[in-house]
């Protein structure tokens, strides 16, 4: 199990699922047919008010086939999946957006 935080802008002429298989495509290399699982973790999304934009981010928790060669060049996060990794990922992490998609993500296995 790895963790990477992708991102990208949503093309309001698709679905938000479409948006986040395109997401994997451009950022990490993994085509649709190799995603086993895709699941919105925050279906409300999360505002993002400044005093430039209001905008809404949305997290999905994609499940990668275990056949697809992952290309770790382009993958950040290789941490063991037990408490202390997920502690020494969250220290890593200082992106804001990252850092709430993992919290998000790690309330639902307490």
């Amino acid at each position: 199990m790895t963790f990477d935080f992708p991102g990208g802008r949503h093309d309001p002429s698709h679905d938000l699922e479409h948006s986040a298989y395109r997401v994997l495509q451009k950022e990490l290399q993994i085509e649709p047919e190799y995603v086993k699982d895709m699941a919105m973790l925050n279906p409300d999304g999360w505002n993002v008010d400044s005093s430039f934009s209001n905008q809404r981010v949305f997290v999905f928790e994609a499940c990668i086939s275990r056949e697809i060669k992952l290309n770790y060049d382009l993958i950040e996060t290789r941490l063991p999946t037990d408490s202390d990794g997920f502690q020494k990922l969250l220290s890593s992490l200082h992106c804001l957006q990252c850092r709430c998609a993992l919290l998000e993500w790690m309330s639902r296995f307490k």
